[in-house]
């Protein structure tokens, strides 16, 4: 009886870690997230039961309490229990929610990080997060707010610290994000990017600014996955974007203002 938690990166199915890879492929049952890239997915053993419990915005069709039940109920067959979450579980990933509940059961767990999509959006966009000439903090946030809820941002604390901010799950709620920063007095000529499909091969990149993104999201037809990067840093892709200029992208940049 155990429960596995693992990160499965951002969708390139060879940025999941070696550990990652090994207890998957130990796996009885497996739970897996709709980010999780079917690279990945084609890893888990054909004995183990594959259990899809992804949720889109705005629908759940595995509820959050589902899930744990069905971590508790597996487990406590004496199986062991794959939790397969894209990113890093413990990133805007529930992660914490999940094992609080093992806690209470009595089950036992290990948890394998995983490269986050925060961290790998700048990498995959030459977007270094922190630089000494540019920013020295970086601040990563949720656009995705509870049912029925708000955001729960500080727009104007992050707009007087200034430095580099990453913002998951945003399509959504992408105008209300910049408007947020825009009402904070944030300047909206401020370098800003939406990366979609992170490290896959359709993988698309829009640089605009604070005041255009929204617009920019709009006309080009971002969907999710896709991430938000704000702050000066961002000024550095192009000179820094090694995806585009090994050209394991041609059409992923969008450079427009």
């Amino acid at each position: 009886m155990k429960v596995t938690l693992i990160g499965a990166g951002p969708g390139d199915p060879e940025l999941m870690t070696v550990k990652g890879i090994k207890r998957l492929q130990e796996a009885d049952v497996v739970l897996y997230d709709r980010l999780v890239g079917d690279g990945v997915l084609s890893m888990i053993p054909s004995t183990a039961e594959k259990i899809g419990v992804g949720k889109h915005a705005d629908n759940h069709p595995v509820p959050q309490e589902e899930i744990g039940r069905l971590l508790v109920a597996k487990a406590k067959q004496g199986l062991h229990v794959v939790r397969l979450k894209g990113g890093d579980p413990f990133v805007f990933g529930r992660g914490g929610e999940e094992l609080e509940l093992l806690v209470e059961n009595g089950i036992p767990f290990e948890v394998v990080p995983g490269i986050s999509s925060a961290v790998a959006s700048g990498i995959y966009s030459g977007i270094p997060l922190t630089h000494r000439d540019y920013s020295s903090s970086l601040h990563i946030l949720t656009g995705h707010a509870k049912r029925n809820g708000e955001l729960d941002i500080d727009f104007a604390s992050l707009a007087r610290i200034k430095g580099t901010i990453v913002v998951l799950m945003s399509v959504a709620s992408l105008k209300k994000i910049c408007d947020g920063f825009l009402d904070a007095g944030m300047d909206r000529n401020i370098p800003a990017v939406i990366v979609e499909n992170i490290t896959l091969e359709n993988q698309r990149k829009f640089l605009g600014t604070l005041g255009t993104l929204h617009e920019l999201s709009q006309n080009n037809r971002v969907t999710s996955p896709a991430v938000v990067l704000i702050g000066h840093v961002c000024t550095l892709s192009h000179k820094l974007d090694w995806v585009s200029r090994l050209n394991l992208h041609p059409q992923a940049e969008r450079n427009i203002k």
